[in-house]
């Protein structure tokens, strides 16, 4: 087999960094990065609204201008996707629940929304410390190792 004249052997497949790559990388240079997975849902212009599961129960809204890389889930039929964003970035977690029964079926959702003025990155932080620290009680506990699983890993 004959060489190129970079000596390295022809390894079959493109060596370079691919563009979300070099995105990340040039995130990383200024802040760390943490990464979202959920449903892409509607939302108000300039917002992305990522849910968490199917049941559209809760979701996270951020600004579509914090937004590093999106790359959807392979083999994931539904389209979830992870989107990638600055650990500083400030996120809204909301809560929405739907009226069952006999209720009028364009019965919008009550919500009980919070938005929390803190960043993702400072959220798993402290739940990681309060798993940790494990003195909580075990509903508590179970409800931060929830949150960590579904938004900090």
């Amino acid at each position: 087999m004959k060489e190129k004249e970079t000596g390295m052997e022809d390894f079959g497949c493109d060596l370079e960094p691919k563009p979300i790559i070099k995105k990340l990388e040039e995130a990383l240079r200024q802040d760390s990065v943490v990464h979202l997975e959920g449903y892409v849902g509607s939302s108000v212009e300039g917002t992305l609204r990522l849910y968490k599961s199917l049941n559209l129960e809760s979701y996270v809204e951020v600004s579509k201008e914090e937004v590093i890389a999106c790359v959807e889930i392979p083999n994931d039929y539904c389209g979830r996707v992870k989107v990638f964003i600055p650990a500083s970035t400030m996120v809204r977690l909301l809560t929405q629940s739907f009226a069952r029964g006999s209720a009028p079926k364009s019965t919008a959702p009550k919500s009980t929304a919070r938005t929390y003025g803190m960043s993702l990155g400072f959220l798993c932080d402290l739940a990681s410390q309060l798993i940790q620290e494990g003195d909580l009680n075990p509903e508590l506990l179970a409800a931060v190792q929830d949150f960590y699983n579904n938004h900090c890993n």
